[in-house]
């Protein structure tokens, strides 16, 4: 269960590279479970103690040929503050679309 108030209704994401490793971390590979034609992605467990970082907010994230995803979650974060939760389990949904990253830019 999500602590901070304002993270329990959010749409989180996960940001991934060009190469289909995390943005935020070189160490996770995402590209056998990235959602493709319409189905959801493989369930990721992140090997990190910590978890894998997901945001509410991809836009920083994103560089170059970076690519957002929608995620599931399962179970409850392994630690979380404002706009960013760590989380062992979740799966790619699908990808955002251009509009939808143009919407979210602060």
């Amino acid at each position: 269960m999500m602590k901070l108030e304002e993270n329990k209704s959010r749409i989180w994401y996960k940001v991934i590279d060009e190469r289909g490793m995390a943005a935020d971390n070189q160490m996770e590979d995402f590209n056998s479970y990235i959602a493709m034609d319409g189905n959801k992605g493989k369930w990721y467990e992140s090997p990190e103690e910590s978890g894998s970082l997901l945001v509410s907010n991809p836009e920083p994230l994103c560089k170059g040929e970076s690519r957002a995803f929608v995620v599931e979650l399962s179970g409850s974060p392994q630690k979380e503050s404002e706009g960013e939760i760590y989380m062992k389990k979740f799966r790619l949904v699908r990808e955002i679309t251009h509009a939808e990253l143009q919407r979210l830019s602060i």
